[in-house]
């Protein structure tokens, strides 16, 4: 109230409704729209911290969005107005940067990265066919799977799992 006395309270209730492991993937895909995709320019305003994100534009401009968190905080970010026009708003022009100048005050420097949950494991990838690599495939990438999820070895390339006794006996051979 306007004395500052406590009227009402309820606590909080806190339901999961996605495993864990799958909810990082899903930050990490997202981690990637602030690095390298539209989200990017967050670190024309000094942010070099943790984040995760995704922009959005619709038809014309006449909305836009950036909704986004870090480890410790969520927060979005509407621009727009109640009447469709075509204002030509983008989420990476206009709802990021506001975005970023709330977030730096509201949060602070961020510390620390998102957590990785157990259930998760490692492997390397042929990035050409998106199966797990073997000796004979040209590249690789490092990719992370939900244990038990991850592709079966590239039958493109010779050596190792993809060659001669994986086609004789149909075994596949784990690292």
């Amino acid at each position: 109230d306007a004395k500052g006395n406590l009227l009402e309270s309820a606590a909080a209730e806190r339901t999961s409704v996605l495993d864990p492991a799958v909810a990082f993937l899903l930050t990490g895909l997202l981690e990637t729209v602030v690095k390298e995709g539209t989200g990017r320019g967050l670190a024309a305003f000094g942010w070099n911290w943790p984040a995760a994100g995704k922009t959005g534009t619709t038809n014309e401009g006449s909305d836009a969005w950036f909704v986004g968190y870090t480890p410790r905080l969520a927060a979005g970010v509407w621009v727009g107005e109640d009447r469709r026009r075509a204002l030509k708003l983008t989420g990476a022009k206009d709802a990021l940067p506001i975005w970023a100048r709330f977030m730096l005050r509201a949060s602070g420097p961020e510390s620390g990265a998102f957590i990785e949950p157990p259930g998760l494991v490692k492997a390397k990838i042929d990035p050409l066919t998106g199966m797990r690599a073997v000796s004979g495939c040209p590249q690789r990438a490092e990719e992370i799977f939900v244990k038990g999820t991850e592709p079966p070895y590239c039958t493109l390339h010779k050596g190792g799992i993809g060659g001669f006794f994986n086609r004789l006996f149909g075994k596949t051979k784990q690292n």
